[in-house]
């Protein structure tokens, strides 16, 4: 799977970063705009050598109503995931451990 960014959404993706430092929203090690599963998602990977090399990562489950994912940014301690549905954009942080993110559920409400 390949993910295109383009000119504009890269300058979009740097003017959220830049207002997000701004206000506060990105910093921490808090996972913000996801539901993060207690039980850990284990991967066993085989590189054509023994032994195999075996991943737990924490599942972060983030809501199909998102929309899609458009940008990636790194932040001290981790990354944020910015995505778009229509002409709202959300924001999952996400601290520096190993993760697999899910796309399930769905917004229940928006106040």
């Amino acid at each position: 799977m390949t993910i295109t960014i383009g000119r504009r959404g890269i300058v979009l993706g740097a003017f959220l970063l830049a207002c997000g430092f701004a206000l506060g929203w990105v910093g921490g090690n808090a996972s913000s705009g996801a539901f993060v599963a207690m039980e850990a998602q284990q991967e066993e990977l085989d590189f054509g050598q023994s032994p195999t090399t075996t991943v737990n990562r924490r599942q972060v489950l983030v809501p199909n109503d998102y929309g899609n994912l458009f940008a990636i940014t790194g932040r001290s301690g981790g990354a944020t995931l910015w995505y778009q549905s229509g002409d709202a954009v959300r924001n999952v942080a996400l601290d520096d451990d190993v993760f697999v993110v899910k796309r399930q559920g769905s917004i229940k409400s928006i106040r």
